[in-house]
């Protein structure tokens, strides 16, 4: 295994940091990463890309985000079917969510610390504490080398495959988000299996079929209504406690140290949930995600 920048040479030959290395068969498999919108002003101040919205300490007072895709939660939930997107509009406008769909942002500013001010098309002006920019995702193949090969791609950037993840470079073949076919990580799991089956063997057997991969939309957090406590944020870092009771009374356990975000606060609850006892010596009890 080598790390390091590579980029392709050709069909059979691939450089990575100055080292050249032979090979029979690629497999590009180099994923996405959040696409940052044109937009004025934006890149002036801390906004939060999906990548890293999960490491913050501290519950936001408030949230701006740009995108009605499934990171984000023109139509919500634009790839799902149109009941299921106007059930989702409902409950958000129910549980007290703002929707502007269809809006533009033209215009960000960052005013003062721990505000970001986005400016919309039709003259509207809202500000909150951050911001998401969840617009979508895009390939990374930047400095791959892609055209050496002859490896093709959409409109869009994303390599392009036949159903035996082949691309249109004899030899190469790519697999997962990059191929823009599917963009889950199950999906990615059995395009990774076919293209390296295919890569190593003569006939090419396997195909990917996308009718046949089942997905779901989360519009919660992915650990609602499992058995892990509730955490609760202070000075000393995070705690744990039974649903529904008052953190300031309630027996707790220390989580984690100051500055643990709350997804890996989450993260060491569900892990450590089963061997776990509060401070009382009872197990923590089922809740809903609070956070």
């Amino acid at each position: 295994m080598l790390e390091g920048r590579a980029r392709i040479r050709s069909e059979r030959r691939v450089e990575v940091d100055g080292t050249a290395i032979g090979a029979g068969r690629l497999i590009v498999a180099t994923g996405t990463k959040p696409v940052v919108p044109p937009i004025e002003g934006l890149a002036d101040g801390p906004f939060l890309p999906s990548e890293t919205v999960w490491d913050l300490t501290r519950v936001p007072a408030s949230l701006l985000v740009l995108g009605g895709g499934p990171i984000g939660c023109a139509r919500l939930l634009g790839k799902e079917e149109p009941a299921a997107s106007e059930v989702i509009a409902q409950v958000f406008k129910r549980d007290g969510i703002e929707l502007r769909l269809g809006a533009k942002a033209v215009r960000v500013r960052y005013p003062a610390p721990d505000t970001v001010r986005v400016e919309l098309d039709d003259g509207s002006i809202l500000d909150a504490q951050h911001l998401l920019v969840a617009v979508g995702p895009t390939p990374v193949t930047e400095g791959l080398g892609l055209e050496s090969a002859g490896v093709g791609r959409d409109e869009r950037g994303f390599i392009r495959t036949d159903e035996r993840m082949a691309t249109s470079a004899r030899g190469v073949f790519a697999a997962g988000d990059v191929t823009g076919r599917l963009l889950f990580t199950h999906a990615a799991d059995e395009m990774g299996r076919i293209a390296a089956g295919n890569a190593l063997r003569w006939p090419m057997r396997r195909r990917f079929r996308a009718e046949w991969t089942p997905w779901v939309t989360f519009t919660r957090d992915i650990g609602e209504d499992t058995t892990v406590p509730e955490l609760t944020a202070s000075a000393d870092g995070l705690h744990w406690h039974p649903a529904g009771a008052d953190a300031a009374t309630s027996p707790h356990m220390h989580l984690a140290g100051p500055g643990t975000s709350l997804r890996e606060g989450k993260r060491l609850a569900r892990e450590r949930f089963f061997t776990a006892r509060l401070a009382d010596g009872t197990l923590p009890q089922p809740y809903r995600c609070a956070i």
